[in-house]
């Protein structure tokens, strides 16, 4: 069968192709290049990681103002979901695959490719001269003949690229492959012959099943409808901006109110409406601080928020409210099918499309603009160069020790940058020139997909252990941020204001440290479990802790506590004791020795925290035993175990 490089070929040649990759929860990610082994890397670790990988079909670029070549018309057969926005198992999904085909069998053209996308199948016919004007009309005609997706329609769209999985749900990935591949390229007019007219031109009574029918039905009907329509869902559903500003309460003075309170909430940051209904944020934070003020019942055209039939699945009670969290946000909550969520999840849920997507088309339908000053651009670039560097795979060359940490906690490091976007405020909100951010515990469970904050801290300390992540030291906390934290602290009656972060930029001064630093890890024999203040204070010292730590330091404190210091002393005896009497002496020798005065799990905490700091006192190196050791030292047990040997030993 085909492979990936030749399909892509013959839609856009030898030239460079815009990838996008897209996750739940994530940001997209586009990439555009040539599909050459280093882009096939790239794209195959973000397919391992979740996500899914798609082409722009069509040249010029991802927007569609943009597309200045038409290569290929094409349609999306998907088998859709269950009346509970599951998708459908593979025996039914198969039976709708096969009408699928029949159908295009029963079309007067072959097409020139067939791609199987698990939920269907996605349909291409190449083309040689079509106009991008040209591309929409003929376009709606396919989805009308064959009852494809309506939203297919526009000529910047992205499919799935072939011989990548199919990853929505996170689970039972599947392979998309090319199931048919047939060498012809057409006329924009022998599609155009081949294909009926729209039922309209027809004479016919028009069926609502598309979205090019969505648009004509509001011009024609809303005033007088025939039928009970919810237009808002319409135009959610087609994701139409022009047609939801029609139904929505677009008027300014309803948003007057949070707006003027957000001002003198949120660091003194300026959020201000002009005569025009424009919505200005300086931050995303604020921008979606707007969104969640929205009304969700105006915007989902819904007359009584407490209590009414599910939009989401096919709902004969009403089983669904709308309520609002402590901070006011509207939240949706069905308790038929269970879906709960803000606006943006909605619109991701009934359009069934990117959270990107989504975002800006309710920014697009209240005006929402954002606009930021040039040292907030600058630091956003930073931040994305950071994103850039860490996806590009090229730290896995330059850094391979400080990669050994990175990768498998990539995803995780690249949605803490996102945060830390989302919060780049003014220049007066920074310290030594990088913005200061906050994220709250819920923010960083996410991030991190846990529920323990001992994880979600291990993690965090990792990366400012590794120069990735800084904490801010409390008394560098500019000072409107830290009046905040310290009134947040005192109204959840906690001890500790929550820690406040930098990032800094990727550059080769940071990463080698970075790089040095991650080598003493792994020399360390480093694991999460071991980690600690004490951990850090006996490997770096108290100077590194204090950064790491620094709601700990205290002023002419030891840094490591009595019983701490009385383990360690026990474990340096054992480990003397047994090299004096055999020459070495393992880990597990001192494990089994102490674990019942201290218990195993406390003993193997205290040999993690202390075993750096013993062996620079003693002189000790820690080493993998190989046969000639093993021999040397008549050890007789299986595998090859780590030996603590005196420095001179060879």
């Amino acid at each position: 069968m085909m492979d990936t490089k030749t399909f892509l070929e013959a839609f856009h040649q030898n030239n460079k192709i815009n990838f996008r990759a897209l996750r739940a929860g994530q940001k997209p990610l586009n990439l555009n290049g040539y599909y050459n082994q280093t882009m096939k890397d790239k794209l195959k670790q973000l397919n391992e990681q979740g996500y899914n990988i798609y082409f722009t079909v069509n040249s010029g670029g991802t927007k569609k103002e943009q597309i200045n070549k038409i290569n290929a018309f094409f349609i999306d057969c998907d088998c859709g979901r269950d009346n509970n926005g599951n998708y459908f198992d593979l025996n039914t999904v198969k039976e709708y695959k096969e009408k699928v085909l029949q159908r295009v069998q029963e079309f007067g053209l072959a097409p020139s490719f067939i791609v199987d996308t698990r939920n269907g199948y996605h349909v291409y016919w190449l083309v040689n001269n079509a106009n991008v004007e040209e591309f929409q009309e003929v376009q709606n005609k396919l989805i009308h003949y064959f009852n494809s997706d309506e939203r297919v329609y526009t000529p910047e769209r992205i499919m799935r690229v072939p011989n990548y999985f199919w990853t929505k749900t996170g689970y039972n990935k599947y392979m998309c492959k090319i199931i048919q591949a047939n060498n012809v390229r057409y006329d924009i007019q022998d599609i155009i012959n081949a294909l009926p007219g729209l039922p309209e031109e027809n004479g016919e009574k028009r069926v609502h099943n598309n979205r090019y029918n969505y648009n004509n039905i509001y011009y024609c009907v809303r005033k007088n409808p025939l039928e009970d329509i919810n237009y808002n869902i319409l135009a959610i559903k087609n994701l139409d901006v022009k047609m939801m500003r029609k139904f929505v309460n677009t008027n300014i003075e309803s948003y007057r109110g949070f707006l003027a309170d957000y001002k003198t909430k949120v660091y003194n940051t300026l959020v201000y409406q002009s005569a025009k209904n424009l919505y200005i944020a300086q931050n995303r934070n604020e921008v979606y601080k707007i969104i969640d003020s929205i009304d969700l019942a105006d915007f989902l055209g819904i007359e009584n928020p407490n209590s009414f039939k599910c939009i989401i699945h096919d709902d004969h009670n009403p089983s669904a409210n709308i309520y609002k969290t402590d901070d006011g946000t509207d939240i949706y909550k069905c308790f038929g099918c269970g879906f709960t969520g803000g606006i943006i999840k909605i619109v991701e849920k009934i359009a069934d499309c990117s959270k990107i997507d989504a975002i800006n088309f309710i920014k697009s339908v209240y005006n929402i603009e954002l606009i930021q000053s040039q040292w907030q651009k600058e630091q956003i670039e930073i931040l994305e160069t950071n994103k850039d560097y860490l996806l590009s795979g090229k730290m896995e060359i330059e850094y391979p020790q400080l990669w050994k940490y990175v990768k498998p906690r990539l995803s995780k490091l690249l949605a803490f940058i996102d945060i830390a976007i989302r919060n780049v405020y003014d220049e007066e909100l920074s310290y030594n020139g990088m913005p200061v951010f906050y994220a709250s515990l819920t923010q960083l469970q996410n991030v991190f997909e846990t529920n323990s904050r001992d994880t979600v801290n291990k993690n965090i300390n990792l990366f400012c252990l590794l120069h990735l992540i800084q904490k801010v030291q409390l008394d560098c906390i500019p000072k409107n941020m830290l009046l905040k934290a310290i009134e947040w602290a005192k109204k959840k009656r906690f001890n500790k204001i929550p820690n406040h972060y930098q990032m800094p930029a990727y550059d080769n001064k940071t990463l080698e440290q970075a790089e040095l630093n991650a080598k003493i890890l792994q020399d360390n024999n480093f694991t999460m479990k071991g980690i600690s203040r004490e951990w850090v204070i006996r490997t770096f010292g108290e100077e590194v802790a204090n950064k790491i730590y620094p709601q700990c330091k205290k002023e002419n404190a030891k840094g490591t506590t009595k019983a701490s210091d009385e383990r360690t002393i026990q474990i340096a005896k054992i480990i003397m004791q047994e090299i004096d009497k055999k020459g070495y002496c393992t880990e597990q020798q001192v494990i089994e020795q102490l674990k019942h005065k201290y218990g195993k799990t406390l003993t193997q905490i205290q040999l993690k925290r202390s075993l750096q700091q013993i062996l620079e006192s003693y002189n000790l190196k820690r080493v993998r035993a190989n046969k000639e050791l093993k021999e040397q030292y008549g050890i007789a047990s299986k595998g090859y175990p780590f030996l603590i040997l005196r420095e001179t030993e060879e």
